[in-house]
């Protein structure tokens, strides 16, 4: 018999996007646990590290109210600081333009964003590939063994082949408008 478990809410994928969530939704008293199939948070690198500094987004989007996250890490984190980004065109034309950020250890700062939401009360399972969505129920397999886990809601931050959109309908086709729109441009 598979072992049942229940939380406020489930996150599925602890990059920055899901440890973020897993930590606001925890701080609010919410029962949280938060999963990701790889063997250590942050590895494989997902993507390119660039965090503009928090002045600037806020400045574009002046309602906002940022993530802690977006504005405190820990220096450890930080590959280089940058005043500004040159961008090569395909055509070989380069722009250049002023953007206060910096460029970040991915692993490290995937981590730190994970052991914040454990701070915060989330429980945090590695090496836990989901594997079926149903309704509210989660079911997993892994280093922990297999569970059915309910939940009141389900977060999906685990990338761009999400299971759990897949679950809820709202995962991209290939052959839809918007992916073929998508890969026109590449």
């Amino acid at each position: 018999m598979i072992p049942e478990a229940s939380y406020d809410v489930v996150v599925v994928g602890a990059g920055p996007a899901g440890s973020t969530a897993a930590m606001y939704a925890a701080k609010n008293g919410a029962s949280v646990l938060l999963l990701d199939k790889k063997r250590e948070i942050g590895s494989p690198i997902q993507c390119a590290g660039f965090l503009p500094d928090a002045s600037e987004v806020q400045a574009l989007l002046r309602e906002a109210m940022l993530p802690d996250t977006l504005k405190n890490y820990p220096d450890s984190c930080v590959l280089q600081r940058i005043d500004n980004q040159r961008i090569f065109t395909p055509n070989c034309n380069i722009k250049e333009f002023a953007v206060r950020g910096a460029v970040l250890d991915r692993c490290r700062y995937d981590q730190f964003l994970a052991e914040q939401a454990a701070r915060a009360g989330a429980e945090l399972m590695i090496k836990t590939r989901v594997t079926k969505i149903e309704g509210t129920t989660v079911e997993t397999s892994g280093v922990f063994g297999k569970y059915r886990i309910k939940a009141k809601a389900i977060i999906g931050a685990d990338g761009p082949n999400s299971l759990v959109a897949k679950s809820k309908g709202l995962a991209l086709t290939s052959g839809s408008r918007e992916t073929r729109l998508l890969s026109n441009t590449r």
